[in-house]
């Protein structure tokens, strides 16, 4: 299976991906903000999810990745208002 964590920010979804997916599956997160991307790439190869990369940009972007597939796209919104 795999995932897409569109605006990825710090990787919360990320590593609940990660866990469902399990160490077969893939999960990559996108996100305008590369520095926090990698931060979250990193800790989440850390706690040993292997199965997850990151890359930075919009959904424009993507289309560099159009080769990639995804089975669960998502984007998640929360605001403090």
């Amino acid at each position: 299976m795999g995932c897409l964590d569109v605006g990825c920010g710090p990787g919360d979804v990320m590593r609940l991906m990660a866990e469902r997916v399990g160490p077969t599956g893939k999960v990559v997160g996108l996100d305008m903000d590369g520095n926090l991307g990698r931060e979250a790439l990193s800790a989440l190869l850390g706690m040993g999810h292997h199965q997850c990369s990151f890359a930075e940009g919009d959904m424009q972007s993507l289309e560099q990745t159009a080769h990639d597939r995804f089975d669960l796209p998502m984007r998640v919104s929360l605001s403090n208002t």
